[in-house]
């Protein structure tokens, strides 16, 4: 269980997050929505171990996410920041190869339990093709994925997302957010996700949490949070709501 607990972060005059507390359950897929600027990287970074709290802080599994080594950690959870590590020069399957970084011994060679989860990892994002590619030659949507396969071969049971569709065209962030929700589903794994578009949070989120001035204003279902005067109060507009005529899921229209 991955808790967070009245977590609090100032930074010199600034308050970044405030009284911040929720539970990742498992196999859900959590949603963190908000203006810029309402703390969700921040607490992404943190939930990662990634920066101190002032106050309060998360729990891994009843232990606190600081007590745990960086390998420790890294082998529960995997965290795909907004700005992506150059890695121009590796091919895919060198770079899927660096997700199992936390589980190997220093300068130990890879293992064949290592090419074996590179392989799945790949499979299971479909990027298997272009495992000798180097990665700066793949379209963006190829990108997210292979990306996506470092973290599965990471092999861990928490995943965090730092808006892996902001610079997507749609059809990629269809792509990529289906094979997150199939990762939930066959994989068992929870995942916590930014992202911008509350319609795409409503057709593919267990549950979704809204950040308001570095405090949660709203933590509840799709359909909870699919309400008129919730939207309001989370991002200041007027929006009518239609139902999704597949899915049958709420749908947002300003």
């Amino acid at each position: 269980m991955l808790r967070v607990e009245q977590m609090t972060i100032r930074r010199q005059d600034n308050t970044l997050l405030n009284d911040v507390s929720f539970e990742v359950g498992t196999r859900q897929l959590i949603a963190l929505i908000g203006h810029n600027g309402s703390g969700k990287s921040t607490l992404i970074k943190a939930l990662a171990g990634e920066m101190d709290c002032t106050q309060g802080g998360a729990t891994l599994d009843e232990r606190s996410i600081h007590e745990y080594g960086d390998k420790a950690l890294a082998r529960k959870m995997a965290y795909l920041p907004q700005q992506l590590p150059e890695a121009a020069g590796f091919s895919v399957r060198e770079l899927v190869m660096l997700g199992r970084y936390p589980h190997q011994k220093w300068l130990q060679k890879p293992s064949q339990a290592d090419h074996d989860k590179v392989s799945e990892a790949m499979r299971v994002t479909q990027v298997e093709q272009f495992a000798d590619r180097l990665t700066n030659t793949l379209s963006g949507g190829e990108r997210a994925r292979v990306w996506l396969a470092m973290c599965l071969a990471q092999d861990t049971d928490y995943l965090l997302l730092d808006e892996p569709l902001a610079a997507l065209d749609m059809h990629y962030q269809i792509e990529v957010i289906e094979l997150i929700r199939r990762l939930v589903d066959e994989r068992g794994l929870s995942v916590v996700i930014i992202i911008h578009d509350i319609n795409l949070a409503a057709q593919y989120a267990d549950r979704i949490i809204a950040l308001k001035g570095g405090r949660i204003c709203h933590n509840g279902d799709v359909l909870s949070t699919m309400q008129p005067s919730v939207l309001h109060d989370i991002f200041n507009v007027s929006m009518q709501l239609m139902t999704h005529p597949v899915t049958g899921r709420p749908v947002a229209v300003a």
